[in-house]
């Protein structure tokens, strides 16, 4: 699998972001507590989808199962302004309870 410049570029944003909502200034592990309030922040990051999706992704942290791996591969291998139809690429995968919601929101 090779990943598109689109998703390499992407992903090193995103485990960044990720790493920044790990730890708080005394080095305690407070992922799940900084990402439940980034998701409260969820339909104000959405208007920075273009400029920072890394800031509106890491929101959906471990949403997404896909049923399919080939379709995930395949994902990532498209470019992004070549992206399939949610109704398409949905087939392929799940969301977690807790993300329908949010993702309704987008």
């Amino acid at each position: 699998m090779h990943p598109t410049p689109f998703f390499s570029d992407l992903r090193k944003a995103y485990e960044a972001e990720l790493h920044d909502l790990s730890f708080d200034s005394d080095g305690k592990h407070v992922l799940k507590k900084h990402l439940a309030e980034r998701r409260k922040e969820l339909p104000f990051l959405v208007q920075m989808m273009a400029a920072s999706p890394e800031m509106v992704s890491v929101v959906f942290h471990q949403a997404f199962r896909f049923l399919r791996p080939e379709a995930m591969h395949q994902l990532l291998a498209t470019e992004a302004e070549s992206f399939p139809a949610w109704d398409e690429l949905g087939a392929a995968l799940t969301l977690e309870p807790w993300a329908q919601p949010r993702l309704m929101r987008c």
